[in-house]
């Protein structure tokens, strides 16, 4: 029966490991982002804050032609210099705020209340 038990748990941590790659997506009033599978960052929306002079989502000029767009119609890589993200939020106004897998927090986008 000791073994039966162990067989269980094996088994439960391969198929909850095969499932696991579903990852984050959030979406604020304008815009969204999305954790791939490997841990990159994608997003789309709003692009452009007369606040800050310019593109506020941070895609990746090098991955994506778009990055420059006022509007980006589907998801485009951010610039993460190859830093890989566990958790993602994107809220109001278009600030965004990521848990990298190294444990450290990242913000970026419009900023115009000051949040980072």
């Amino acid at each position: 029966k000791k073994y039966l038990h162990i067989l269980l748990f094996l088994l439960l941590g391969v198929v909850t490991e095969a499932y696991s790659q579903s990852k984050t997506i959030s979406g604020g009033n304008d815009h969204g982002l999305i954790i791939c599978a490997q841990g990159y960052l994608y997003t789309w929306g709003n692009n452009f804050s007369s606040s800050i002079g310019g593109p506020l989502l941070g895609i990746d000029p090098d991955v994506s032609p778009n990055a420059n767009d006022k509007i980006v119609y589907s998801p485009q890589r951010v610039k993460t210099d190859g830093l890989t993200f566990s958790m993602v939020t994107s809220g109001s106004g278009a600030h965004n705020v990521a848990l990298s897998c190294h444990k450290v927090v990242y913000c970026w986008g419009d900023n115009s209340n000051k949040g980072c």
